[in-house]
């Protein structure tokens, strides 16, 4: 009769008597066995699956991180190309009127007028300040663009009736110049008349 190695360990045979049927223990014996294999698997088994899903996690995020900073760099290249380049006054430009006009709200005498960027790096802000000092207003701008480098430093106004609106200033050998946006005042001037267009000449400094 063959005896199952399994088994083997739980059976005691003395020299000098008959072998002893040791069935209960053998049972206890085969359970404790497998208790342990099974649970020997088991622990393997979730360590296994837990380290699959760092491995898994780990190589996500760096795809994920990998993306966003493409995406990052993308966006910012379809920013540089959409941004328009704007005109630079370097130390500002001058301008005499003989006649009263609006710059945005405000309504300036006519006068000897200069246009800064106080902001430097910032071109969207311009000052209107008069010579005299008696008047001064910010302007927020748009840049504007021509095919040909403007031949010369001027100033464009609009008039609707007898009113005179500021609307662009272009300084010379420059493709870019600085529109000012029609207020609401404008607008409504505008649905009222046509305007005529002009230019008074400036001088950069």
């Amino acid at each position: 009769m063959k005896t199952n190695p399994a088994f083997a360990r739980c059976v005691t045979v003395k020299s000098d008597s008959q072998p002893q049927p040791l069935v209960g223990k053998m049972r206890r014996c085969s359970v404790k066995r497998s208790a342990r294999t099974v649970t020997f698997d088991s622990s393997l088994a979730a360590t296994m699956k837990a380290e699959s899903y760092r491995l898994a996690y780990a190589e996500e995020s760096g795809a994920m991180k990998t993306l966003f900073k493409l995406a990052v760099i993308s966006g910012l290249m379809c920013l540089s190309l959409v941004v328009p380049a704007a005109a630079q006054i370097v130390n500002g430009v001058d301008f005499t009127t003989s006649f009263p006009f609006y710059a945005g709200n405000a309504k300036m005498p006519a006068g000897a007028y200069t246009v800064t960027q106080p902001q430097g790096d910032d071109t969207t802000m311009l000052l209107i300040e008069s010579k005299s000092g008696s008047h001064s207003v910010f302007l927020e701008n748009e840049p504007t663009q021509s095919a040909n480098p403007h031949p010369q430093t001027d100033v464009t106004f609009k008039k609707y009736g007898t009113t005179e609106y500021l609307s662009q200033i272009w300084v010379a050998g420059q493709n870019y110049g600085m529109q000012i946006p029609p207020t609401k005042l404008e607008q409504k001037a505008a649905a009222h008349a046509a305007a005529t267009q002009h230019s008074v000449t400036a001088s950069a400094r």
